[in-house]
């Protein structure tokens, strides 16, 4: 099976990463992704970094997500959408959720399956680790796996008690609703 590959914000990109694995998950894709014979031309190095945090009920560590991703540049490229120039060297990202001690807002990498048709595929579950996560979807393929570093405010960025009353009651502030 062949599936494309992009990492947001590190400006990574390669077509038709050959995935050999019984049964191919998101995990095995990135494990091929690594392999050298499989860089575009312009990269030296691609690294990916999973994590697990906490523990099921059995005390078994829960599946793994990402952590960080990385990719190194032999020489400067321009990014597809800005045209922004940038010079060689590596590119890493890497997400600040930490429990216990995640401070507001905090970064996660998310990532979605799209269809030969570049139309997003739903994953079988609402947060299903990338390390479970089936590339054959059964009548649809996956032909790319998208992931991107997104932030996630954990709590309101209006104080409560600066907001007012009727944010705190309805969920809503006052001055969305129409209300003055």
């Amino acid at each position: 099976m062949k599936v494309s590959l992009q990492v947001v914000g590190i400006f990574y990109s390669q077509t038709d990463i050959e995935v050999t694995a019984a049964n191919p998950t998101v995990q095995d894709l990135m494990d091929a992704a690594e392999d050298p014979a499989n860089y575009p031309a312009n990269v030296s190095s691609f690294k990916y970094t999973p994590h697990s945090v906490g523990r099921d009920e059995h005390g078994n560590m829960n599946p793994a997500t990402m952590f960080s991703l990385s990719a190194t540049y032999k020489t400067g490229f321009t990014s597809r959408v800005e045209e922004n120039h940038y010079p060689a060297g590596t590119y890493e990202m890497s997400e600040s959720f930490a429990l216990p001690n995640t401070k507001n807002p905090y970064t996660v990498w998310q990532y979605y399956l799209l269809d030969k048709d570049h139309k997003r595929i739903p994953t079988a579950a609402v947060s299903e680790p990338f390390s479970t996560q089936p590339l054959d979807q059964g009548e649809v393929q996956v032909a790319k796996v998208v992931w991107r570093l997104v932030s996630i405010l954990s709590q309101p960025s209006i104080p409560a008690e600066q907001a007012g009353a009727d944010l705190v009651l309805t969920r809503q502030h006052p001055k969305m609703s129409g209300r003055s």
